[in-house]
Formats: structure tokens, C-alpha cells, sequence
């Protein structure tokens, strides 16, 4: 069942750096990277329904945020303060969550997601249910590599 959310919030974020930012982006599992970025930011949407509950993450280093940010307002990485990237940071949650809900609420129309949360701070770790199931993707394009994360409960 973890695999339908994974695949939507991925291919969701590959078409959002796509559309929104100009950015092509290669999907690849972790035995395909060498070195997995630092993470300074995470943007967490929770989401429920009457057969499922978890998390979607997005995480992103720094410097990819900034750029991330920067692309997808149409402004230069050194006009993103932390307002503008917490903000930039938390759409992108959004806009993944919302694949997975136009793909999940077919088929579970009580799926809902919650409002964006945003986790700062050099190499900080995300784990949100006790007994989950985890699974993550990763996106390399020009600015790096995001990760995209679905945790369900058990």
C-alpha cells in the first residue's frame, strides 16, 4: 500500500521542479547514491483517512532549499531570507501531499491533509510514528538531491 503514496508524492515533486521551477529531476533510491545531503529542512504534511494515516516529507540541504525557493519565486538564491524559505518550503510539501490526495482520494474520498510543518536545523531527523512502515525516494537535479519521504502507521 506504501508504494501508491511514495509514487504519487514523488512523481508529483518531479513534476513541481519541473513546471514551477524549469528543473529536471532523476528519481533514484538510496542504493543509488553514494552520499545523501545534510538536511536543514523538512516540510511535513500528515495526512488521514478511514484506511490510512502518516506523512509525507520533503527534506532538502540548505543551499538546495535557497535555490529551490529562489527558482520556483523567480528570485536570485540571496533574496530568500528564512520567511520566504520556510514559506517556499512548506508549498512544496503542499503541492506533493496534493498528488497523493488526487491519487488516494479516488479510491478513499475521507483522505485529508493537514496544514504544512516545517523542521529546521543542521542534520536533524524525522520520525513520526512508532511501529510505521517507511519508505523514501530521492530527486537529484542540477541543485541536488531532495528526498521525499511516506511514513504510514501501522
Amino acid at each position: 500500500m506504501i508504494r501508491k503514496y511514495i509514487e504519487a508524492a514523488t512523481w508529483g515533486t518531479v513534476d513541481m521542479f519541473s513546471m514551477m521551477m524549469g528543473l529536471e529531476g532523476q528519481v533514484l533510491t538510496a542504493d543509488e547514491l553514494k552520499n545523501l545531503p545534510e538536511y536543514y529542512i523538512t516540510g511535513i504534511i500528515n495526512f488521514y483517512s478511514e484506511t490510512a494515516r502518516g506523512m509525507i516529507c520533503v527534506r532538502f540541504s540548505q543551499e538546495m532549499a535557497v535555490n529551490f525557493v529562489a527558482a520556483m519565486m523567480g528570485m536570485d538564491p540571496g533574496e530568500v531570507d528564512m520567511e520566504t524559505l520556510i514559506d517556499g518550503v512548506g508549498e512544496m510539501a503542499n503541492i506533493a501531499a496534493g498528488q497523493v490526495k488526487t491519487t488516494i482520494e479516488t479510491d478513499d474520498p475521507s483522505f485529508t491533509i493537514s496544514l504544512p510543518s516545517i523542521i529546521t536545523g543542521n542534520k536533524h531527523g524525522v520520525d513520526h510514528f512508532h511501529s510505521q512502515i517507511k519508505e523514501r525516494n530521492y530527486i537529484r537535479t542540477d541543485h541536488g538531491v531532495a528526498e521525499i519521504m511516506v511514513e504510514l502507521s501501522a
